[in-house]
């Protein structure tokens, strides 16, 4: 039988297989021996598929597909270092539990060792950085195509399955990549392969030790932290009304932007970065749902405290606890323990502890508020801040380093606000802006990404995504002129080491990359027009970047001043006796 022909036939049959599993989007790289795949994806109807020339960027970009609807996105490419290019992205995927499914086209054995061009050893090239791996053979007609249907279902189930992640199939095909001559009918199956998800439920008896445990604890705090998109805060709601314990909500738990939840603690990277040696705010007990959290004042408060119970639910087999303080872990859904464990708490009445958490975030937030109030300069934290205030129909993207820790530290909402997004699995720069774009085309939302100058210019590939996509993307970059977290830490004292070394100062700006890519471009100098450049950008239909220049030196004073304001704080106080000033 002629080999173009089996390999478009196999080819069809791994992309319908796909299809007939759920997976609608294809993020394709432009390649040769990929040439069957391709060609199947381009002429199914049901496919979605976006092709860009950057291997790094589009698997970023699959990434942010996935990540928006927590569903499987397919990743198409060639031999050779255009596999390489995606290990960033799988990294991120299988630390975040983002699934992908990547294809990627191999030369056959007898190319393999001996020098052939663009080849590399591809089987398990990812290792244990996947979940699922498959090297598929030459297509042939000794074999059946259930074979190929059966390990592409298996795929996408390793892909969806807790811990979800990416898995890779590794495709051989021989040339030539298409049929020669004349065209022959290429028989289909319509035999569809069903895989269940399991479902992880708790024990009664499990469930019940907990409820056990916990109650007698009053100084404890239910930790939300890394949870997919959408999740319901309602059980967590009536575990801190049973307990009587606030809800720390991680900035990439989902939860602030839920709009009003009981038990909220705002703003306590604050309290605890101002009040943690306070007795009253000895901690005794945690029940922490979901993946880690960002804020490093919070692990140094539970770290010091060592609380007698520390309860973790997590979706995942894997151990999620860095400080290793962890002394009761669940592999079961976080949301479903969160239920069972709502039928087993007696409750209690309203607390002291409660009330002393909600007396605090008041007090805190009124001195923020004074602190930044009237100030017509853009500073770093109030471009944050302003996240408080947009639409609740855009999304957010904040990139890693300074970005994310300010969001951790400003961004409470008081009302719905934008869904969002970061890139913790591996808290990488790399491939930010290509998360983002993936995220605003998913969700079909207008999406304003907050990166820093290191972070846009890692990816500044990725800016072409913009204009494939359906909504508005806005770059929003504070330019600093380095990497201005190093400007933090110890190292920080020896100015001419961080400048060079750590911060690799520059002097670069972003107009020209925004001409390039065809975004419109701003650079406002006041908060008010920033705010009114954001907002009419989230609006428009045309992408755009944002830049804004700060100071590293400014940014470390102005934190040091905010802390020095908090400082005095009295946690027995009442929020009338710090008079605005």
């Amino acid at each position: 039988m002629d080999t173009g022909f089996l390999n478009e036939q196999i080819a069809g049959v791994i992309i319908k297989e796909l299809i007939h599993q759920g997976v609608r989007k294809f993020c394709i790289a432009p390649g040769s021996r990929s040439t069957p795949l391709v060609t199947a994806a381009a002429e199914h109807p049901l496919a979605e598929n976006c092709v860009h020339f950057d291997e790094r960027g589009l698997g970023f970009y699959a990434l942010g597909l996935a990540k928006a609807k927590n569903a499987p996105v397919a990743v198409i490419v060639t031999s050779g270092t255009a596999l390489a290019n995606l290990m960033p992205a799988i990294l991120e995927a299988q630390a975040s539990f983002v699934p992908l499914i990547i294809l990627s086209a191999d030369r056959p054995p007898e190319s393999l060792d001996c020098g052939a061009n663009q080849t590399i050893d591809q089987k398990k090239f990812f290792g244990k950085f996947v979940r699922w791996e498959c090297d598929l053979p030459c297509p042939t007609e000794t074999i059946k195509k259930s074979y190929w249907n059966a390990c592409i279902a298996q795929a996408v189930h390793r892909a969806k399955s807790a811990p979800s992640g990416p898995v890779h199939i590794n495709c051989a095909f021989r040339k030539p990549f298409a049929q020669e001559g004349e065209k022959l009918a290429l028989s289909t199956s319509n035999v569809k392969r069903h895989y269940a998800l399991p479902l992880k439920l708790p024990r009664d008896d499990d469930v019940s030790m907990i409820a056990d445990s916990l109650s007698p604890i009053e100084n404890g705090v239910i930790i939300a932290g890394s949870l997919p998109h959408g999740t319901s805060v309602a059980a967590l709601e009536t575990l801190s009304r049973l307990l009587q314990w606030p809800i720390i909500a991680d900035i990439n738990s989902g939860l602030r932007s839920q709009g009003e939840i009981h038990g909220l603690a705002r703003y306590y990277n604050h309290i605890l970065g101002s009040l943690s040696r306070h007795d009253e705010l000895r901690l005794d007990g945690v029940l922490h749902f979901g993946g880690p959290i960002v804020s490093q004042v919070l692990n140094e408060w539970i770290t010091k405290h060592n609380p007698e119970c520390y309860c973790h639910v997590a979706d995942t087999p894997q151990r999620l606890d860095p400080h290793h303080i962890a002394t009761h872990y669940f592999d079961v859904d976080p949301l479903v323990f969160a239920g069972e464990l709502t039928q087993y708490l007696p409750g209690r009445g309203p607390s002291n502890w409660m009330a002393l958490w909600k007396n605090l975030s008041s007090i805190v937030l009124d001195r923020i508020q004074t602190f930044f109030a009237g100030g017509s300069e853009i500073s770093e934290p109030e471009v944050i801040r302003l996240l408080n205030d947009l639409p609740s129909h855009a999304a957010v993207f904040v990139g890693n380093s300074m970005p994310i820790r300010d969001a951790d530290s400003f961004f409470f909402p008081k009302q719905e606000a934008p869904p969002l997004f970061a890139n913790r699995g591996t808290s990488g720069i790399d491939g930010n802006i290509a998360t983002a774009a993936g995220i605003c085309q998913s969700l079909d939302r207008p999406t304003l990404a907050i990166l820093g100058d290191q972070t846009t210019l890692h990816d500044l590939n990725s800016l072409a995504f913009s204009k494939k996509l359906n909504q508005p993307l806005i770059i929003l970059t504070i330019n600093n002129g380095g990497g201005g977290i190093f400007s933090f830490l110890p190292v920080a004292q020896k100015h001419a080491i961080v400048e060079d070394f750590f911060a690799a100062a520059h002097d670069l700006h972003f107009k020209s990359a925004a001409q390039i890519f065809g975004l419109h471009y701003h650079q406002p100098k006041t908060v008010e027009s920033l705010k009114e450049c954001v907002l009419e950008a989230l609006e428009g239909n045309a992408p755009c970047l944002i830049e804004v220049i700060t100071s590293r030196r400014r940014n470390v004073e102005l934190h040091h001043e905010l802390l020095a304001e908090l400082s005095g704080i009295n946690p027995k106080a009442k929020t009338a006796e710090f008079p605005c000033y």
